[in-house]
């Protein structure tokens, strides 16, 4: 299948937090699996107010707290290695890349140090559907400019990120086999 873009999903494939990441932080990951769940029940419906929904569902404490761990918990170690080579042979191919996560994730791009070179950033939240609901991906596909039967979609899970990309026409490629991405970007004329 021929791409032209690259659109990274955040949490558990551009950058994952291991268990250890939560040894001095216990509450950390109540907070995380509180949140996942949370999002979890939410998937598949479309919500004008998600952001405040899922905000008041969770608490506000709860959600400032969440919001503060995923700053200070995520490093560049937690970044996946055949994701950084995979933003190096797109940047040296000149092929757009974005993410596209169902939370925030600026300030965890900061935290990792990858700020730079996105083409665009995505929140599905901002458009009221969670993966694995299209919206959102088809606002990458307007900001880059570029059709989604022209984008590979990187993910680490079928039923959020493969359905979604599956749903708009775009490619799939599962964190796990990114290394076969890796060697069509590098073969990529």
């Amino acid at each position: 299948m021929s791409f032209s873009g690259i659109v990274f999903d955040f949490d558990h494939t551009l950058a994952s937090l291991q268990t250890q990441d939560f040894i001095f932080s216990p509450q950390a990951l109540f907070i995380f699996i509180r949140m996942m769940r949370l999002c979890d029940r939410n998937r598949g419906f479309r919500q004008i107010d998600l952001s405040q929904n899922i905000r008041s569902s969770f608490g506000d404490e709860d959600f400032t707290l969440f919001t503060e761990y995923s700053c200070t918990l995520y490093r560049p170690k937690n970044i996946h290695p055949i994701v950084l080579q995979i933003i190096q042979a797109c940047d040296n191919h000149h092929i757009p890349r974005a993410i596209l996560s169902d939370h925030p994730c600026l300030d965890k791009l900061r935290a990792i140090g990858l700020e730079k070179g996105w083409s665009c950033v995505v929140n599905c939240q901002t458009y009221g559907a969670l993966k694995p609901l299209n919206d959102a991906l088809y606002a990458v596909s307007s900001q880059l400019g570029i059709p989604p039967n022209n984008l590979v979609v990187i993910g680490d899970r079928h039923d959020s990120d493969g359905l979604m990309a599956q749903s708009a026409g775009s490619e799939f490629v599962h964190i796990d086999q990114a290394i076969d991405l890796l060697q069509r970007i590098r073969n990529k004329i």
